[in-house]
């Protein structure tokens, strides 16, 4: 599986030679996953919901699980696929293979996987969720499902379901058959009434037709075949006419003289092309020259764009300095500003100082009277919370004797009512046995009507188990057996609410005497609070028996703590007012020292920029070349002079670059002239010669196809024209020749055809028909006329069988369809599958309830209809009023049940998954729980139990551990050594939570 809940990464697990299996884990790592996958393949769902999105793990794209199982004595492996369902491609797959048969075909229709899936487990979905996998907190399922519920599981795993598809079946089969036999009628009414005399009269024309029809056709191919040979000729001579006028078309008489006129032209342009090669070739030496020339100055910096900069550079800097120097004059005047400020910052500050002292002298006084505040309200709270304990002890001990009468009284009450109550169920049990005493001899007497009454005819004989006849009327019984069975019933109702009447009686004294000694300890527990009272001292004038916690009590004990807050309060006013003419002058030397620190600061960062910006300057004089002559000392007076030489050396880079401009556009033109000349030689020489070379080719190609020697072949591309017209003069003249041969073959051609033509007329006219055409009219009637008499011969036999075969399938059908009808109308009525289903759902019960008994020590087990028997007090109750142990136990007991009933009658039911519930069972109960399991997986089959409780993986020596990890969880069959481990780890984990 993958993508499955916290399954993001492909995992296997293996359960194979597996029998009684703990699976153990962390919350959340993954356990009840498994089965949840287990759900999925076989139903496509999650066991809470019939939709599977929710099983998709966070983040995956697809869920995919394979799951291979053994049914019917062979190995399947079902595989799904769901897409995430914010993604719909590819969509949803299931796929259901036969590996022990890899020649059956797989099974992918949703439908029909469903379908076949039921056959093979048995169950459907809310029947597997019921009696093989009891999910997490929904285990009780099949035990609190409906009568119908139950009986659909049973017909399931017993494979009654088989009687009513059966039936089905028949009544289908049925139907197909009755529109069978009508389509059988109407195939027998297509064909011919006696087919025998048919074929044989079809047979004897046949026989008659044959020779002639032999003779004329023979005629007719030999005519045909003379039409061909006139055809042939005709064709060779329509074939010479074509060539010939294509070799016509194909020669032209100025192709010679054009050629020749191409040769003269290819001369005077060679002429002209040499010439301005070398023209441009001097121009690009002039150029070349003066280039070098540019590209020195360039390197020595002396290009025009660089003066250019130069001299800008000289000017901003010689600008900068001026700057700088008057913006130094006013920062001085600046210093001496601050320089007085600093001097009255001073003053204030010890001005604020005389306050501060004065602060603290009145911050150590206000503290004490705090302190002494303080210790006076607590003193009062406590005695105040003394004389309430006092008060609340006393008025409990009062309530609690009290209560303590009553429920004394109430129990004296409940007791005499018990012994009431029991009494008269006493007395309703011994009338209810000797009813049923009554009824049970009354029934023993008429067994044979009892069993009868009831039944109809046609119906079994549930003694002999023979067909009732149609005469038979079912036996009515005795007035004796009902009026026994309606006070049977009547004594039933008494002696059960009666039972109940003794049931609550008795719940009521136990009630009783558990709300007397809750009472008991209440009043133990009051006098013991008051008695501890008994010795505390109080202030002046005040008692343990008689004090209140009134305001007059509160006022007393307070009068002290109130003389102490006046002090605090004074003490803080004292306070507050120094605080307030402090903080004032604080302020004051606060912000002149953070504006002088300011200040200051503004005139430190002044100095550096100045002194930043003059080496920047300085700086960018240094970049200057050499041959400028600049230094970076120098002040803007000397940078004046610099700038006139640079002024004289940018006239000189201007004049040097001029001239490589004009150099270099007379070698462009003269390169220009030369490329005109060239495209000139291939515009108008080259061009037309590969126009007369693609005419010389066709016309050489269309004699060579005439020729048996070809003609001359045109020389390569780059030949001269003179080698051209050589070749040219043989292929004109080749091409003559080929023309007057052609023009021969066409008049031979002509004659041999009407030489054959005349021949296939005298062949007709012997014949006795005046044309062709008229032979071939003959032809087809005659041939007509034994194809159809072929077709009726065919006919008639290919309708021999089918008949005789129709004839039979008649038969059969009509005795089919009676034995379906019967077998219908024999399963048409429910009684027996009802009847089986009861007698299965006893012998459930009668299993169920063994094991419900041994897992509970003997003291529950199943009614009839499903409800638990208290086998101590013999009282029946339904499963809603079970605990959640007993619950388990039940739910648990009707599963295992289950197995063995399905084994016993040949079932598939051979494994049983269990999600929780372990931790509601107390010690006891667990260990019979899993002695009653032990013993089913030794019979083989496959218990799986997903738990916390340590219990299981300590008494089970087949583990399965579920690791998650931030890749996804992992599975592992513990060894021996692993399991060890385990357990010790959880052993002290226990320890230190215990500590």
């Amino acid at each position: 599986m993958a993508g499955l809940r916290t399954y993001r990464t492909e995992t296997s697990v293996d359960f194979t030679d597996l029998n009684l299996l703990a699976i153990v884990g962390a919350t959340g790592s993954g356990k009840s996953s498994l089965l949840e996958a287990i759900t999925y393949a076989l139903y496509g769902n999650a066991t809470w919901e019939k939709r599977n999105s929710a099983l998709i793990a966070d983040g995956a794209l697809r869920m995919t699980v394979s799951l291979t199982f053994e049914a019917d004595d062979q190995h399947w492996q079902i595989t799904r696929s769901a897409p995430h369902p914010s993604k719909n491609y590819p969509p949803a797959s299931q796929e259901l293979l036969c590996l022990s048969d890899l020649t059956q075909p797989k099974i992918d229709g949703s439908g029909e996987v469903r379908a076949r899936i039921g056959k093979l487990i048995g169950l459907d979905y809310e029947g597997f969720k019921s009696c093989v996998l009891l999910p997490q907190g929904r285990f009780d399922q099949l035990l609190k499902s409906t009568a119908a519920e139950r009986v659909r599981i049973l017909k399931a795993i017993l494979g009654l379901e088989a009687l009513d598809d059966t039936r089905e079946r028949a009544q289908r089969l049925g139907d197909v058959l009755n529109a069978r036999v009508e389509e059988i009628l109407r195939a027998r009414g297509k064909f011919l009434t006696d087919p025998r005399a048919a074929h044989d009269l079809a047979q004897t024309k046949i026989a008659t037709l044959t020779p002639r029809s032999d003779e004329l056709v023979k005629l007719e191919n030999r005519v045909q075949a003379l039409v061909g040979e006139v055809r042939d000729r005709r064709d060779e001579e329509k074939n010479a006419k074509e060539s010939a006028s294509r070799v016509a078309e194909l020669t032209d008489a100025g192709l010679l003289g054009r050629l020749r006129d191409l040769e003269q032209l290819e001369a005077d342009l060679g002429r002209a092309h040499s010439e301005a090669t070398v023209a441009a070739d001097a121009a690009e030496r002039d150029a070349a020259a003066a280039a070098a020339s540019v590209r020195s100055a360039t390197e020595q910096h002396r290009s025009v764009v660089a003066i250019t900069k130069m001299r800008g550079t000289l000017e901003a800097t010689s600008s900068a300095l001026r700057t700088i120097t008057r913006d130094r004059d006013a920062l001085e005047q600046r210093r001496a500003q601050v320089a007085e400020d600093q001097q009255q910052l001073e003053t204030v500050r010890a001005h604020a100082a005389r306050f501060e002292r004065t602060l603290q002298e009145q911050t150590e006084g206000e503290r004490a009277a705090e302190i002494a505040a303080q210790d006076a309200r607590h003193a009062a709270s406590e005695a105040v919370a003394t004389i309430e304990a006092i008060a609340s002890a006393r008025d409990q001990l009062a309530a609690a004797e009290h209560e303590l009468q009553v429920r004394q009284t109430g129990h004296g009450e409940a007791q005499q009512h018990e012994t009431a109550t029991k009494a008269t169920q006493r007395t309703a049990k011994a009338a209810l046995d000797h009813a049923q005493t009554a009824l049970d001899a009354a029934k023993l007497e008429e067994a044979a009507a009892h069993a009868a009454h009831g039944c109809k005819p046609g119906q079994s004989c549930p003694i002999c188990a023979q067909t009732l006849p149609s005469t038979f009327i079912a036996p009515e019984l005795s007035a004796d057996v009902a009026t026994l069975t309606a006070a049977m019933t009547d004594a039933h109702e008494i002696e059960r609410a009666a039972f109940g009447d003794f049931t609550r009686a008795r719940a009521a004294v136990t009630s009783a005497i558990d709300q007397i000694r809750s009472a008991t300890d209440v009043h133990e527990r009051a006098s013991a609070a008051w008695t501890s009272f008994a010795s505390t001292s109080l202030a002046a004038g005040l008692e343990v028996a008689t004090v209140v916690a009134d305001e007059a009590t509160r006022a007393l004990i307070s009068a002290h703590a109130a003389q102490a807050d006046e002090l605090l309060q004074a003490a803080r006013n004292a306070r507050a007012a120094t605080t307030g003419e402090h903080q004032a002058a604080a302020v004051r030397a606060s912000t002149s020292e953070a504006d002088l620190s300011r200040r200051q600061q503004e005139l430190e960062d002044a100095a550096g920029d100045f002194e930043r910006r003059e080496q920047h300057e300085r700086k960018r004089l240094q970049l200057l070349p050499d041959w400028a002559e600049v230094s970076p000392t120098a002040g803007p007076d000397l940078l004046d002079a610099c700038d006139a030489r640079l002024a004289t050396a940018l006239e000189e880079a201007e004049q040097r670059e001029q001239h490589a401009a004009s150099t270099a556009s007379l070698a462009s033109t003269c390169r220009q002239e030369q490329y005109d000349a060239k495209q000139r030689i291939q515009s108008e020489v080259d061009g037309p010669a590969v126009n007369e070379r693609n005419a010389l080719r066709a016309l050489a190609a269309e004699a060579d196809r005439h020729r048996k020697r070809p003609l001359a072949a045109l020389p390569g591309a780059l030949a001269s024209i003179a080698a051209l017209i050589s070749t040219a003069e043989q292929i004109v003249a080749g091409a003559g020749e080929t023309l007057d041969a052609l023009q021969v073959i066409a008049s031979r051609a002509r004659a041999a055809a009407e030489a054959t033509q005349q021949e296939g007329i005298e062949l007709v006219t012997n014949a006795g028909f005046k044309t062709s055409a008229e032979l071939h009219t003959a032809v087809i009637e005659l041939l007509a006329e034994l194809k159809a008499a072929t077709t009726e011969q065919q006919t008639a036999a290919a309708q021999l069988e089918p008949v005789a075969e129709l004839d039979v399938l008649l038969a059969q059908a009509e005795s089919l369809r009676a034995g379906l009808r019967e077998l219908a109308f024999q399963l048409g009525d429910g009684k027996f599958t009802g009847y089986v289903v009861a007698r299965r759902q006893q012998a459930l019960l009668a299993l169920a309830s063994g094991i419900f008994g041994q897992v509970t020590a003997g003291q529950y087990g199943f009614t009839e209809d499903f409800k638990i028997v208290d086998r101590l007090t013999g009282s029946a109750r339904t499963p809603d009023t079970l605990s959640g142990g007993e619950t388990f136990l039940a739910s648990l007991a009707l599963a295992l049940g289950l197995v063995e009933l399905a084994g016993r009658s040949g079932g598939r039911l051979q494994a049983l998954f269990l999600d929780e519930g372990f931790g509601s069972l107390d010690p006891d109960a667990l260990d019979q729980a899993l002695d009653e399991l032990e013993r089913r997986a030794d019979a083989g089959r496959l218990i799986a139990m997903i738990s916390h409780v340590p219990a299981i993986a300590e008494r089970i020596e087949q583990v399965l551990q579920v690791t998650k990890t931030p890749q996804g969880s992992h599975v592992e069959l513990l060894t021996e050594e692993q399991r060890a481990a385990l357990l010790l780890h959880d052993v002290t984990e226990q320890a230190a939570a215990a500590t």
